[in-house]
């Protein structure tokens, strides 16, 4: 039995996307209770606070660049640049696509700098690194250009999800937007 820990520390986001109705969107844009964007779990904290009907696309909070540092009873067996992995098989790639929808798409993205995750597990054989994945994901936008082309937002082991807990960071910038379809519907 092995004790990993595993921390991802640089410069980051935690970005999510929801889908929600007009008539939501309207209430929440003429209270004007989302225009302070600078608090931290913006999505969580606000967000899904104002929005109670929001149908929730997904949530991440990963590292877009920095290091891994993966520690194995409290020995260091691994640091290196995040962007290592996409060049060796602990590297996984995948996209998150823009949902097709006449609904509001709603997008908050926090950028945040400091330990992104600090996790911990335990294995019941001993730590192999070759079990061990870093799961990028490129956030797609409506248009051809991704939001965020680059997110280290997920870790597998031997084919398991380890949860991304342990974020000590501060805020760098903050934004939520919306996708309205207006200016689609006005080239109709």
């Amino acid at each position: 039995m092995k004790i990993v820990r595993i921390t991802m520390k640089g410069y980051g986001c935690e970005v999510a996307r929801g889908l929600i109705s007009k008539k939501d969107y309207n209430k929440v844009e003429s209270s004007h209770s989302l225009d302070n964007v600078w608090s931290k779990n913006l999505y969580k904290a606000k967000v899904k606070k104002e929005y109670k009907n929001i149908e929730e696309q997904f949530h991440h909070i990963g590292l877009i660049n920095g290091d891994i540092i993966v520690e194995v009873d409290n020995e260091i067996v691994m640091e290196l640049p995040i962007g290592i992995v996409d060049h060796n098989d602990m590297g996984v790639f995948e996209t998150v696509g823009y949902p097709k929808t006449d609904r509001i798409v709603l997008t908050s993205i926090q950028h945040q700098e400091g330990i992104v995750c600090d996790t911990m597990f335990i294995t019941a054989d001993d730590f192999d690194v070759n079990l061990l994945n870093i799961v990028k994901k490129e956030i797609e936008s409506k248009v051809d250009i991704p939001l965020i082309p680059s997110l280290y937002c997920e870790i597998r082991y031997d084919g398991e999800t380890v949860p991304i807990g342990g974020t000590i960071t501060d805020l760098r910038m903050s934004r939520i937007l919306y996708d309205t379809h207006e200016q689609q519907n006005k080239n109709r």
